[in-house]
């Protein structure tokens, strides 16, 4: 295991110096062949769908709907994957396995990891639609 990785509770937790990119260019590249327009598109249906998905995954917490829950953060884990978005797909897929076990104990912490790498993707997200605009692609 990586120094810049600890185990805990059989999950591996990043250590706050370690900090991975919130969108694996290489695989998004691999995703979309290429293309600029494509990868476009896809950050636009993403975020577009994204506040939704949020909105339903807090809603099923609040109301302790473990089923509810599961279908909201599966759909975002496969549409992060779709992205090659692997902090939130990781963390929606958590999230929905807490959900499968109708344990919800964990799943106020589990949601605030999913909010913050959210956050992040979202940066990155506008970061590179910035630089497709001015035309780097290849950062």
């Amino acid at each position: 295991m990586s120094d810049k990785k600890k185990q805990k509770n059989g999950l591996h937790r990043v250590s706050p110096e370690f900090q991975p990119s919130p969108v694996d260019m290489a695989e998004l590249r691999a995703i979309t062949r290429g293309e600029p327009r494509l990868i476009r598109e896809i950050i636009r249906l993403y975020l577009e769908r994204l506040p939704e998905l949020m909105a339903q995954i807090e809603q099923s917490l609040n109301a302790g709907d473990s089923e509810s829950l599961k279908f909201s953060a599966h759909a975002l884990k496969g549409m992060s994957l779709n992205l090659a978005a692997g902090t939130v797909a990781d963390a929606a897929l958590q999230l929905e396995k807490t959900a499968r076990s109708r344990d919800l104990s964990a799943a106020d912490e589990q949601h605030a990891r999913l909010k913050s790498a959210v956050a992040h993707l979202k940066i990155a997200l506008d970061d590179l639609t910035g630089q497709m605009a001015s035309g780097i692609e290849n950062h």
